[in-house]
């Protein structure tokens, strides 16, 4: 008797495990994240990041799991000092440490939609929603995916404005993800407010890794920010000058662009990476611009840099 009361207290139990594990997950998703990060530059020192991100997003069956849409929204928080992308590196700046305010809304269809969280724990795929340097809380549950949204940010450095930058992304087979954003540019004119200042553009292709693997995500980056002085670009553009002239030093302290290889253990909560800043030979801009005949963003107000940097991780399951 005491044998079978134990090997149905047994199989029960075993029966709710496995319930636990193929049990769907809700199609609305919470999620919250904070990324903290230590960077060192060579010859300028210790600099920091701090990123936090909370979603919310909503799976719609248009053919039960086989397609669907994933509709999403985003608010989040951006505080770095000086030398961090999006800072104003002239050293008579009236501030050292910046702050960004960001609220984003992307639309994501995709096919094969995973829905259970041995699935999903299986392989952490983020739902990129702008780029790599914000917190990315929720995950694209889809095999194949595209999304597109735009970011409005605001700032409240007086030189600065609120800007809308587009979002473009494609997910492949839960294993690759390109994601693009711009304020203007291919794809994303109509996302963005096209001024071509601040978060320009910027490109991340990632790499994701089952979670057996001590590296689970692999992103390589790159950024453009910008200053902006009004009527600076269009009348470079209309003088057809090599690049844009800013009377303004205080508007040309903030440009700067920057490549990034990051390595992410999600079992670890940690990251860390290696970047380089302003070395204009490798700018992908410039590129851009010079081969379509439109003024460039000088970037050498400090020079070409190398960095190093780790980030700790949290976000919520």
């Amino acid at each position: 008797m005491l044998k079978s009361i134990i090997l149905l207290v047994l199989i029960g139990f075993g029966t709710n495990v496995i319930a636990q594990v193929t049990e769907p997950i809700d199609d609305l998703r919470l999620g919250f994240g904070i990324n903290i990060t230590t960077e060192y530059q060579v010859k300028h020192g210790l600099k920091f990041r701090v990123a936090a991100t909370g979603g919310v997003a909503n799976y719609v069956p248009l053919v039960k799991n086989n397609f669907g849409v994933l509709p999403s929204v985003h608010i989040g928080v951006l505080f770095y000092n000086k030398g961090i992308l999006g800072s104003n590196l002239n050293k008579d700046y009236y501030r050292s440490t910046f702050l960004d305010f960001f609220a984003n809304a992307t639309v994501t269809p995709g096919f094969n939609n995973n829905t259970t969280p041995s699935e999903l724990d299986f392989r952490f795929v983020p739902l990129y929603h702008f780029s790599d340097f914000v917190a990315n809380p929720l995950q694209n549950t889809f095999d194949y995916s595209v999304s597109i949204g735009s970011n409005f940010l605001i700032n409240p450095d007086k030189n600065r404005a609120s800007q809308t930058i587009g979002f473009f992304n494609i997910n492949i087979a839960r294993r690759t993800q390109i994601s693009y954003y711009n304020d203007g540019g291919p794809v994303l004119d109509y996302f963005g407010d096209r001024e071509d200042r601040f978060y320009t553009g910027g490109i991340v292709l990632s790499a994701h890794f089952n979670e057996t693997a001590y590296i689970g995500l692999v992103e390589l980056s790159f950024h453009k920010f910008t200053g902006w002085q009004q009527y600076a670009v269009d009348t470079a553009d209309k003088l057809q000058l090599d690049h844009i002239p800013y009377k303004n030093g205080d508007a040309f302290g903030f440009n700067q662009q920057q490549w990034k290889l990051n390595f992410t253990s999600f079992r670890q909560g940690y990251g860390a990476y290696v970047t380089i800043y302003d070395l204009n030979a490798i700018d992908l801009q410039d590129f851009l611009h010079f081969n379509s005949d439109f003024p460039y963003h000088p970037d050498y107000f400090w020079g070409w840099r190398i960095a190093g940097g780790i980030s700790s991780q949290f976000k919520t399951d």
